[in-house]
């Protein structure tokens, strides 16, 4: 229903005739996402905001005082205002399935603060702490965790989900408890979290710092009411209207161009059907990649018993069968899926060579269902992103090599506005390289950690402009966007400027670029030389570059 049937729905529950009101989806996949980037995208002052945001408010409102106990049924994404509609709800309840994520997208994705009491309603019910990981730093939850965390009372298989749902409803609502975390923040943790916000791009700093005054406010709080509502919506509008979101919900559009790209060819009236065939020594490893199911795909995992296998296949409903590698890539195989690493946090998968369409975009819908980034790619030898990790190390070597510091280089990534640490950066790909960094800590006091050196991250900058204009000058990209997905996911490359080849158009790459002294002293001469060509002969590679 609209957000005015809903209210006009709850405003006649008689509580004498109705026990509870239960919220599910009938999107596959999905449960509730959207709704704040939508309003985000059309608010131009903060009047408008209270005038936007009102109907959804006034839903959400309902929902929380509703005379009966409300639960949310929670069945696969549920990003943003759906975190919030179901921390809105008495009960959560989440179903067991691939597809079941919980994230905060406003502040990780398009920097804005939430408007519809996530800073407020979050921290009583997972305590300050988590509630910070999951707004500020974009955490994401499966319904293990979120139980895990009391952000879910209880979870539901998903096989015969709803009938078990109906079996477990009654004794939810008659037995359990409603338990507060601790949610008073420590002080070690505030004096931390300000730490890591002080390391932050100066024009992020107060975002983050008003959106953690948001979450202690919440967590001191005695109730979630009107006024706390409409503080946070005026800070969700002031920052709605500041430049780097603006920049950051450009992102947005790029990885839905990439997605699409990805998945042209897929039939949508289909279910994705998938076979991950594995070495016997490797089963274990695909069971748990693969460790729930989904609804909007199917998939079965199998154990060769060929012999001496070494290979995971993915096999998809055409019975085409794909080389699937982590870690390392299969050069010498014509096609196949790499994944850099066993860590969840990589969430980037290549498909190399894959000419079939409607196998290419199955696998790029599951991967997406399973909350990767799929980018396509053709050529032969490494792949793509194998090739972007390397310049990156060479960048990195560069630098070490020329006496900087690890704390130097921190700094300076941090400073120009990338939101993962190197540390993030080789944990990211360090399954794959056996790189390794030490952790980044948030103890010292921001005044004595290094001064940022600007010349840093233009340098990583111009290692990977000249691989991503190689890799369209060769046709292994077809497109600058699937760059962009790479740089952002594996680098946490800063949304401030959007995204890689949004920032490093022509001019810029001429007139800051190359016109740094020190990048060109520390810049390998491949990449130099492509970066000159480009600058003074080619015409523009990137459909997002020019003047």
């Amino acid at each position: 229903p609209t957000a005015d049937a809903l209210v006009e729905l709850l405003g006649k529950v008689d509580p004498k005739e109705t026990k509870a009101v239960i919220f599910l989806s009938r999107k596959t996949g999905s449960f509730i996402n959207g709704v704040g980037l939508m309003l985000a995208s059309a608010i131009k002052s903060v009047d408008e905001a209270f005038e936007l945001t009102a109907p959804v408010r006034a839903a959400y409102t309902a929902v929380l005082q509703c005379r009966v106990p409300t639960v949310a049924v929670i069945k696969g994404s549920c990003f943003g205002c759906g975190v919030e509609f179901a921390a809105h709800c008495t009960y959560r309840v989440a179903v067991e399935c691939v597809e079941t994520q919980f994230y905060m997208t406003e502040i990780p994705e398009y920097l804005f603060i939430p408007a519809f009491g996530g800073s407020q309603l979050l921290p009583p019910l997972v305590g300050v702490e988590k509630a910070t990981d999951l707004v500020l730093w974009g955490e994401r939850w499966g319904s293990e965790q979120a139980k895990r965390f009391g952000l879910v009372q209880d979870t539901i298989p998903l096989k015969d989900w709803q009938r078990e749902l109906e079996r477990r409803i009654p004794g939810l609502l008659s037995q359990y408890v409603l338990k507060q975390r601790s949610i008073t923040a420590q002080e070690n943790f505030v004096q931390t979290t300000d730490v890591r916000i002080s390391s932050l791009s100066t024009e992020l700093q107060p975002l983050f710092r008003e959106a953690f005054h948001l979450l202690k406010t919440g967590a001191a709080s005695t109730g979630y009411n009107e006024l706390s509502a409409r503080r946070e919506v005026k800070k969700s509008a002031e920052s709605v209207m500041e430049p780097q979101s603006k920049q950051a919900q450009g992102f947005f559009f790029l990885r839905q161009s990439a997605r699409l790209l990805a998945e042209k060819g897929r039939k949508e009236s289909i279910p994705v059907l998938l076979n991950l065939l594995l070495p016997k020594s490797a089963a274990a490893w695909g069971k748990s990649f693969l460790s729930e199911p989904a609804e909007s795909f199917h998939y079965a995992v199998h154990t060769q018993t060929k012999p001496g296998a070494k290979t995971f296949l993915l096999e998809t409903r055409n019975n085409e069968a794909f080389p699937f590698s982590v870690g390392r890539s299969l050069p010498r195989s014509p096609h196949g899926i790499f994944w850099p690493g066993y860590t969840v946090n990589s969430k980037v998968v290549e498909l190399r060579n894959i000419d079939n369409e409607e196998s290419r975009g199955d696998l790029a819908f599951a991967f997406h269902r399973m909350g990767f980034s799929t980018i396509v790619s053709r050529g032969e030898g490494d792949y793509f992103i194998e090739r972007f990790w390397a310049s990156t190390i060479a960048g990195m070597t560069s630098l070490f090599e020329a006496g900087l510091t690890l704390a130097e280089v921190e700094a300076s990534i941090s400073q120009f506005g990338f939101s993962l640490a190197v540390s993030d950066w080789a944990g990211r790909f360090g399954a794959a390289w056996k790189t390794e960094f030490p952790k980044r800590t948030w103890k010292k006091p921001v005044a004595l950690a290094p001064k940022a050196n600007d010349s840093v991250p233009r340098l990583f900058i111009a290692e990977w402009m000249a691989l991503v204009f190689d890799a369209l000058e060769r046709s292994e990209l077809s497109h600058p966007a699937f760059a962009d997905v790479v740089a952002r996911e594996l680098t946490g490359f800063p949304l401030l400027h959007t995204s890689l080849t949004r920032l490093a158009g022509r001019k810029w790459l001429r007139e800051v670029l190359l016109a740094d002294p020190m990048v060109v002293k520390w810049l390998r001469p491949e990449p130099l030389a492509v970066l000159r060509r480009h600058v003074d002969f080619a015409k523009p590679t990137l459909s997002q570059a020019g003047e």
